[in-house]
């Protein structure tokens, strides 16, 4: 009887281990295999994985997995998913993600910097409208190899914006201002001195003057020789100034001398000189300011002589200026 009474406790301890109802307090073990090749096996773990050892002066030994690892599941910390409680899950070191990463968000410095950012990453379509101000931007960021040209025109640009400080030296040309842009409202009183007007700017100028001694005994208009100059100018004035000393070798003889531009007598500046004796010198002069169209003019002093008598031109000097502004 006491003989049987073992061998049945015998079975059904070996029952129960099969069917795997024993209820263990624990287990120590160098190792466990669970699964073979090709067949593998199911864990349940109803509760906490823990590396009870300790290292060196009592240093953390964490739980070591020798291989890959596949989750099915979610990873989180604490008792619940999700961001609703203040445990994180953390990652104590760099971390590499061969894939896509997809997020709800970031944060923390040195999330993005320059060196995370594939040249040409950003383009002006990906950036919205006034999301980057002055103060977005670091001082000497922006270099002019960094702007296109025309890129900045006055219309980005606010009033009393740029001041001289701004502008180095000889950065704006005359190809650089459109036309009527500078007005003399925008000019302070003593801004410009001579040294600022190239040559030319506001005049030109050019003269002549007829070899001293040079006769005509001709009735009719004539051109006075070397009194005749070519000027091109604009859409502006010319000032025509002559004088000269004359002589006439008869008594009550005359000189007249008149101004042509173009080919044309010009009319009023006819000046007519008379000898109180024979050989006697007179002076005759004019100053003339007429407009002109944009192009080239010729400008010539023709004289006439009386009747049976000879004129001489003496000294004498013709001055045309043209008067751009």
């Amino acid at each position: 009887m006491k003989r049987a009474i073992i061998v049945l406790s015998i079975i059904i301890a070996s029952t129960a281990l099969t069917a795997g109802v024993i209820h263990a307090a624990g287990l120590t073990a160098n190792w466990l295999r669970i699964g073979t090749q090709e067949e593998g096996g199911v864990t349940f773990f109803n509760g906490t994985i823990i590396n009870e050892t300790t290292g060196e002066e009592d240093a953390d030994n964490p739980v070591t997995f020798g291989d890959n690892v596949r989750i099915d599941g979610r990873v989180y910390r604490g008792a619940t998913a999700g961001t609703s409680d203040s445990l994180p899950f953390i990652v104590n070191d760099n971390m590499e993600v061969v894939g896509t990463l997809t997020t709800t968000g970031l944060s923390g410095n040195g999330i993005v910097s320059t060196s995370t950012i594939a040249n040409d990453a950003v383009t002006a379509v990906k950036i919205a409208a006034n999301a980057i101000d002055s103060t977005s931007i670091a001082d000497g960021a922006i270099a002019t190899a960094d702007l296109e040209d025309n890129s900045i025109t006055s219309q980005k640009i606010t009033d009393q914006t740029i001041t001289a400080t701004d502008i180095a030296d000889s950065a704006i040309s005359s190809d650089k201002i459109a036309n009527s842009t500078v007005t003399s409202g925008k000019i302070q009183d003593g801004t410009i001195d001579s040294d600022d007007i190239a040559d030319n700017a506001l005049t030109q100028s050019t003269g002549a003057a007829a070899g001293y001694g040079t006769t005509t005994t001709s009735t009719s208009a004539t051109v006075i020789t070397d009194l005749e100059k070519t000027i091109t100018t604009g859409s502006s004035d010319l000032l025509i100034l002559f004088s000269g000393t004359f002589s006439n070798n008869q008594n009550g003889g005359y000189t007249q001398i008149s101004l042509n531009i173009d080919g044309d007598n010009y009319g009023d500046p006819t000046r007519r000189g008379t000898s109180g004796a024979a050989n006697e010198q007179f002076s005759l002069s004019f100053n003339e300011l007429t407009n002109t169209s944009p192009g080239e003019h010729t400008i010539q002093v023709t004289w006439r002589t009386s009747a049976g008598s000879t004129s001489t031109i003496l000294d004498n000097n013709l001055v045309i200026i043209e008067l751009k502004k």
